[in-house]
């Protein structure tokens, strides 16, 4: 028995629904859908709206076999139709939507359109034609509808000029002697009565012999609003509804432009609430599918608005349940029921969710399989075509439904009809079509049928299914999620594919087959997805080879997204890395690498040394695992690894060449697609199916265990195995506490919330230490803790929460086993150990960032660093300004200071360079403060400096030795060596060489005779008296002659950094005495300021009177007045100098020194 002695066709069913000569009532078989309710109230909303701009036409946009057509005939009926005649129509499909319904009903009680059908593109070569066919339809459709037509048509004005004949004409003669008219009607009673027919042709050619002209096509539009008003006027319509089917082939003639400027012109007569004309265009192609211009489409859109229409599954299952006729409905229920199950499932996994009534459509459309019937729907929108459709193929006698039950159940067995009969059916449909996606579905096709048809027949059906959902796949996008999973080209799709017949058993051997012969290659994702077919296959598999040789390990063909997806698994649950994700201490290695490659990576790697450095392993195979912890035994810690800590990772999950290989594969598609210029999509695809397998081994990481491996502390070797997801635990609670046992984290506890999130996060909060550094006390400091540094006063709890401070921020002695008491002896012994000396904190403290202690810049470390400088607030000092460090410089040298230890920032070492004061030092300048009462007050440094560059250039006015001249220190040894102690002191600050023991020193002899030293330096006004006893001292003679205060001008002005740094020593001082007397003398200014006991010998040589003790060796002074004369000296210069070494015996050594440093052998 044959299915076709049970089934037939039903003989009303249409597989092409005509517009144009519908049947009656065939209408009202449409299944309303959601996209079709859509368009209807769209229809509505434009024919109902008061504002012009809302009132536009219709374009319909549909592939073939969609049923566009059929859903445009029902808005027809709709619009047109005797209001009595739609009712049982809207209370039966439209049951479940009264409010669309009620709207309708009253719409229509205003309101009845004219409906005019036009269908394709027949006849029409030029924008008359086109006129032509659109009155010629609106006449007919009047005609058909008894309406005497009251305004003239251009055929009606051919034959009443025909008729009156005015001007005589013989219009047999005419006819006879044209032949292009008499190719076309045989006389005068033919030519009218096609004229009365609306044969345009007809028309067109009689208006070449006659002098009958037409200008029709210019006022189309004009017409069509006159006939209008006529048919709201006399025959209560209140428009005209034009629908044109098959509009496709009108958008891709070369005329095409002229027909949408006429379509442009009607379309606007909608805008007038006075005349409502109009149009609903329907086609499978878009404006911008065609050649049409950006221009031309810009303005379409402006007037018309368009809607895809495409066939939904479930209309299509009602359709071809209606299509099949059950002529034994008892026999054909009885070979349904051999897959009762099968069907049941399948209709339950298609349409879950869907009613009883709907899944009954599918289940009876038996012997079509379901997943046959589901996907016969989206044939209509991919390789669907005018004749070839789901319907067509229902009718087809040579490869349809039709044959199949002529042909069919063949033995005992009551098969399926299986999707590769459907294919076959489309196949040449798909060999016409030219467009990327069909082609590389019919280049696979074309190059490995033959190949799978001689391995297996079967396998070749299975082939032919997959091929089908790959089409789908490309040309709905249904890989990416955008309709349903059904589509998808997988085994489990393709097992539901033949679900219920004999090919169910081969399906995973078949795709097996497949995918090994690499003629669709299985990705990632499960999908067997068909790649370019441009792209040439041989030369695919060189790039393969050359890749397979070059590529030995996961690192080679992982990128940086995949490396760092593989260290946040591992790490995401680690404090301190969850703290800092951006900057995650971690190195990806192969198993197979050797312990020269090794270490500079390591070292390389090494960045952050307040983390643990996480070193991983991945292995290609089992033996690499083992033997890349055997190599990591042997390391040198001491040496070969100085910055621990270290943690080698082992995984056990390993990237298998298996995985490498499929890899290489699309790397090699990639290439090559490249190569021959391929779209950015396609080659993206290659990446992306790439990275789809890296990223479904990474995922497999997270339930994978690891080895660990690492050197405690106590230099004991940890060897353990983990599970990957428990790293972070394992780390957090164990490895960290051992390797940070300075570190904040030693304190977590359910009592202490020091592990909070918020506390760790690596940033600059300068808030939290500005915090303690601005609190006066810890009640204070803990009175401001607000937000995110709420748990900041955690750091100095215990795990038990017991406060380890007392309230000026000290210790108690009863906590010396915290880790801040530790922190804080280590931190001030360093400080202690350089009282009095200039440091840089970044490398004295540099340790705090590394193990045990781990600081990093976050709201926790910042908090505590601010409290271990608390204590030094206005002690330490800036090195380059000598201002004492406030909290807010203090807050900025911590900032920088995790800028340089721990982010290794190259920062300026001003930045980070400190003096440290010392009790001594505050002493002594106090001391100088009550002495000299400077200007401003600070560091020692300061102080001086207000004292050399205030006290002693704008007050006192000579240096400061000459103060030993006061009669106080002259009867005072002691304030003698205080007034040398200054000066010494003055000097040591200035080189900023001055220990803590210099300063006591200093204090000491200072202090002593505090009171006589406030006396002197209070007494000014005797400094010119002090400084002519110097004078004398010096036996400089006429004193009394000298303008004291002129030399003291000189002095200043040109003793410059000397007088004020180093207080100018008394030598110095009288050479720039002698250099103001000599240029005073030269100018005749004074005679012989020097003792006047100068005498001149035989040889006009001056000698001094030996008799007064001023006297000096004249052959010494000649033999260096020889030496630069010989020398070339300037002669003036050599006089100058030969009167002061004859003068100033003392300036001899001085002048021999200063020639000798000058490269002169005296």
């Amino acid at each position: 028995m044959r299915y076709s002695d049970i089934l037939s066709l039903n003989d009303q069913f249409i597989d092409t629904f005509d517009l144009v000569n519908e049947s009656e009532s065939y209408w009202k078989t449409f299944v309303p859908t959601e996209r079709f309710i859509t368009i209807l109230k769209a229809v509505i909303d434009s024919i109902d709206t008061q504002s012009p701009k809302d009132r536009k036409s219709f374009w319909v946009i549909g592939s073939y076999g969609s049923g566009k057509s059929h859903a445009s005939s029902v808005v027809k009926h709709l619009l047109s139709d005797d209001q009595k005649s739609i009712d049982d129509f809207l209370s039966s499909r439209f049951a479940n939507n009264l409010q669309l319904t009620s709207r309708l009903r009253d719409i229509r009680k205003r309101k009845r359109f004219f409906p005019v059908v036009i269908k394709g593109s027949s006849g029409i070569s030029d924008s008359r034609d086109f006129a032509f066919t659109i009155q010629k339809a609106v006449a007919k459709a009047l005609d058909k509808s008894g309406i005497n037509m009251v305004r003239e048509t251009e055929f009606s004005k051919a034959i009443k000029y025909i008729n009156n004949n005015n001007l005589y004409i013989d219009w047999e003669k005419v006819i006879e002697s044209n032949e292009e008219l008499r190719s076309v009607v045989s006389n005068l009673s033919d030519l009218i009565r096609k004229l009365e027919n609306y044969d345009s042709r007809v028309l067109k050619i009689w208006e070449k012999v006659s002098d009958f002209k037409l200008t029709f096509e210019d006022n189309i539009e004009s017409w069509l609003g006159e006939t209008q008003q006529i048919l709201k006027s006399d025959h209560g319509y209140s428009g005209l509804f034009i629908m044109w089917d098959e509009f496709t082939s009108l958008l891709e003639m070369p005329e095409s432009g002229s027909y949408l400027s006429i379509l442009q012109n009607i379309a606007e007569l909608s805008k007038d609430l006075d005349q409502e004309v109009y149009l609903y265009i329907i086609s499978h192609r878009r404006p911008e599918q065609t050649p049409l211009s950006q221009s031309d489409i810009k303005h379409l859109q402006e007037r018309i608005k368009d809607f895809d229409y495409s066939m939904e599954p479930i209309t299509t299952y009602q359709i071809m349940y209606t299509a099949i006729q059950r002529n034994d409905p008892k026999k054909w229920e009885e070979k349904k029921n051999h897959h009762r199950d099968d069907i049941t499932s399948l209709v339950d996994t298609i349409l879950d969710g869907s009613s009883f009534e709907i899944k009954r459509s599918l289940s009876d459309l038996f012997p079509i399989h379901p997943y046959s019937a589901y996907l016969s729907t989206y044939f209509a929108r991919t390789i669907g075509s005018r004749e070839r459709s789901i319907f067509n193929f229902l009718h087809d006698e040579e490869r349809g439904f039709v044959k199949y039950i002529k042909t069919n159940p063949q033995g005992e067995l009551y098969d399926f009809l299986t999707v590769d009969l459907i294919f076959d059916y489309f196949l040449p449909e798909l060999e016409k079509m030219d467009d990327i996606n069909s082609l590389s579905i019919l280049g696979n096709y074309n190059t490995y049928s033959d190949l799978i048809s001689k391995k297996d027949n079967n396998y070749m059906k299975i082939y032919k299914g997959l091929l089908l959902l790959n089409l789908f796949v490309k040309t709905l996008k249904v890989a990416d999620g955008i309709s349903s999973s059904l589509l998808k080209p997988n085994e489990e799709n393709v097992s539901l594919m033949f679900k219920g017949t004999e090919l169910t058993q081969i399906v995973t051997d078949c795709l097996s087959f497949i995918d090994h012969e690499h003629i669709i290659v299985k990705n990632p994702n499960g999908l067997y997805e068909i790649g370019s077919s441009r792209i040439p296959y041989n030369e695919v598999q060189e790039r393969y080879d050359e890749l397979l040789k070059q590529t030995i390990d996961f690192t080679e063909i992982a990128d940086h997204k995949d490396l760092s997806e593989i260290s946040r698994i591992l790490l995401q649950n680690v404090l301190r890395e969850t703290a800092d994700p951006f900057t995650l201490e971690v190195l990806i290695v192969p198993a197979n690498i050797k312990k020269h490659e090794l270490i500079p990576k390591i070292i390389k790697a090494r960045k952050r040394t307040y983390k643990i450095l996480h070193i991983i392993f991945i292995g290609l195979h089992q033996p690499e695992l083992s033997d890349a912890l055997k190599m990591i035994k042997t390391l040198d810690w001491q040496t070969e690894l100085n910055k621990p800590p270290y943690v080698f990772i082992i995984l056990d999950t390993i990237f298998s060449t298996e995985d490498l290989s499929k890899v290489l594969h699309y790397k090699s598609y990639e290439l090559v697609a490249q190569s021959q210029n391929l779209s950015s999509d396609e080659i993206s695809g290659y990446k992306k199916q790439q990275s789809l397998i890296i990223k479904n081994w990474i995922n497999q990481l997270s339930y994978g265990y690891a080895t660990v491996f690492t050197l405690l502390p106590s230099n004991n070797p940890l060897e353990q195995r983990i599970a990957l997801n428990k790293y972070g635990e394992f780390i957090n609670n164990n490895l960290s506490l051992q390797f940070f046992n300075m570190g904040p984290e030693v304190l977590s506890s359910k009592n202490n919330k020091i592990a909070t999130s918020t506390m760790w996060k690596k940033q600059v909060s300068r808030k939290a230490a500005q915090a303690i550094l601005l609190s006066d006390n810890k009640k204070d400091f803990e009175n401001q803790l607000k937000s995110s540094y709420t748990y900041l006063s955690s750091f100095y709890h215990t795990q038990q929460g017991e406060d380890a401070l007392n309230n000026d921020f000290s210790v108690s002695l009863a906590f010396k086993d915290h880790i801040i008491y530790k922190t804080r002896i280590a931190f001030d012994q360093i400080m202690n150990d350089n009282v009095g000396n200039v440091i840089n904190i970044g490398k004295k403290f540099k340790f705090l960032s590394e193990a045990p202690y781990g600081y990093y810049p976050c709201t926790v470390f910042l908090g505590m660093l601010a409290w271990l400088f608390k204590p030094y607030l206005g002690k330490i000092y800036l090195k380059d300004s000598a201002k004492v460090v406030n909290a807010q410089d203090m807050l900025d040298l911590i900032v920088s200071f995790f800028d340089y230890a721990s982010e290794n920032e190259q920062v300026d070492s001003k930045k980070l360079t400190i003096r440290i004061g010392s009790p001594q030092e505050d002493k002594l300048i106090n001391l100088l403060c009550d002495i000299f009462n400077p200007e401003q007050k600070g560091s020692l440094k300061l102080i001086v400096w207000d004292i050399a560059l205030d006290y002693v250039k704008n007050k006192f006015r000579y240096p400061l030795w000459i103060a030993k001249y006061h009669n106080i220190a002259q009867s005072n040894e002691a304030v003698l060596s205080a007034l040398d102690s200054i000066i010494e002191l003055f000097k040591a600050v200035k080189d900023e060489e001055y220990s803590s023991e210099f300063v006591n020193t200093i204090y000491n002899k200072i202090s002593s005779v505090q009171t006589d030293l406030r006396i002197i330096f209070n007494d000014t006004k005797n400094n010119p008296e002090l400084f002519k006893k110097w004078l004398v001292s010096k036996k400089v003679n006429n004193i009394s002659e000298l303008n004291i205060g002129a030399i003291e001008e000189y002095i200043i002005k040109n003793s410059g950094e000397e007088l004020v740094y180093t207080c100018e020593d008394e030598t110095a001082t009288y050479n720039r005495v002698l250099e103001f007397l000599l240029q005073k003398s030269n100018n005749g200014g004074i005679n012989n300021p020097i003792d006047n006991d100068i005498s001149t010998d035989n040889n006009g040589t001056e000698v001094i009177d030996t008799t007064n003790g001023n006297y000096t060796d004249t052959s010494e002074t000649m033999r260096v007045v020889n030496i630069l004369t010989n020398a070339g000296w300037d002669s003036k210069f050599i006089r100058i100098m030969e009167k002061i070494l004859t003068s100033v015996p003392q300036a001899m050594n001085i002048v021999i020194k200063a020639l000798q440093e000058e490269g002169i052998n005296v």
